[in-house]
């Protein structure tokens, strides 16, 4: 089953990426984009799809040893590519094998433990009223929360805390803040000064770089550290675990390269007792699925980060997973369970004029 043509549709937000075959079976991928940086503004990652799409063409999607490869083979020597864009041709080129194999995504990784996802909730800089959207969270049925650090007293944190008590995960997202291992120690004390949490956890208080003072810091706290950023490839993973640097990660598999490589990296977790927790910048139904897939392999318990957002693609995909309750259900489809209008596809690649 050899790919036949590739396909590139912009919407608000990302680019979709198609992968067809000579039978008609096509999959699907997806890749967000961000003009705040120019490494993922929409014509830096288009212009890596192409060049990654010249690789594959061709090429069959069966093996997919060989399509890393291909894949590999397209980025320059030492250099590191684009890995949301390698991550999305290569979300497509499963999605299209599961299609063709009739089996879900999840069967192609490995297998899958679970079909019902419990969720985090984000809570941004930006919410004016993180205690009320913590509340409502947590009534709603969702298992954690998310709160972003920059720009809130640890008087607001310890608020949401209080507020929702000892059962739902509550991770204080630092995004690399902190500098260095007194502040972030000064901040947990004073968060816990009141009262012990069991529940809370810091998530990337140091830069991302920093194994070592991450691993320091993990013993000074009596509360687990989450590496986020940290988390680039099997090969980063590995200076955790050599650093002892996380209790556990968030495994975001555009920021690896892939679905394959965040399963060599969650490979390494597992055996090294370090907990998973699976995110990314999805902008989709499909994104959402390749998600909900990857974090039905995972073998534990945490909730998954994973927002159902309403955005103009919508109106041509339908599948995807279904949420209610705080919790997300994979679709039973196969691949990735997302389907593509055909109409609605023709106008955004008239409209984006990134056909490749």
């Amino acid at each position: 089953m050899k790919i036949d043509r590739i396909d590139l549709m912009p919407f608000g937000g990302g680019i979709l990426v198609r992968l067809r075959a000579a039978s008609g079976l096509a999959g699907l991928g997806e890749v967000a984009t961000d003009e705040a940086f120019p490494t993922m503004s929409r014509a830096t990652v288009s212009r890596w799809l192409e060049r990654y799409g010249t690789h594959i063409q061709g090429a069959g999607c069966g093996n997919a040893n060989v399509l890393e490869q291909r894949l590999d083979a397209a980025e320059p020597a030492g250099g590191p590519g684009c890995p949301p864009a390698r991550a999305a041709l290569e979300m497509a080129a499963l999605d299209l094998v599961g299609r063709a194999r009739d089996c879900p995504l999840h069967d192609l990784l490995g297998g899958g433990y679970r079909e019902d996802l419990e969720l985090f909730r984000e809570i941004d800089a930006g919410d004016p009223d993180p205690l009320g959207t913590a509340r409502a969270a947590i009534r709603d049925g969702h298992a954690g929360l998310r709160l972003a650090l920059p720009g809130r007293s640890a008087a607001a944190i310890g608020a949401v805390l209080d507020s929702v008590g000892s059962v739902p995960f509550v991770d204080i997202v630092a995004r690399q803040s902190l500098g260095n291992e007194q502040r972030a120690s000064m901040l947990v004390e004073g968060l816990l000064a009141r009262q012990f949490h069991l529940n809370l956890a810091l998530v990337q208080p140091l830069h991302r770089l920093d194994f070592a003072g991450h691993g320091r810091l993990r013993q000074k706290v009596p509360i687990p550290i989450v590496l986020e950023e940290s988390i680039t490839s099997p090969e980063a993973m590995s200076q955790v675990v050599r650093h002892a640097a996380a209790d556990r990660i968030v495994l975001d598999p555009w920021r690896v390269g892939g679905l394959r490589n965040a399963r060599r990296i969650a490979n390494i977790c597992e055996a090294a007792s370090i907990g998973v927790v699976v995110s990314g910048p999805c902008r989709s139904a499909v994104g959402r699925a390749a998600l909900g897939h990857l974090a039905a392999t995972i073998h534990g318990s945490y909730p998954i980060c994973l927002a159902p957002h309403r955005g103009e693609v919508e109106a041509g995909l339908t599948g995807g997973p279904a949420f209610a309750g705080g919790r997300a259900s994979l679709d039973r489809g196969p691949g990735l369970g997302v389907v593509l209008d055909e109409a609605w596809a023709a106008q955004a690649m008239r409209a984006g004029d990134l056909a490749a």
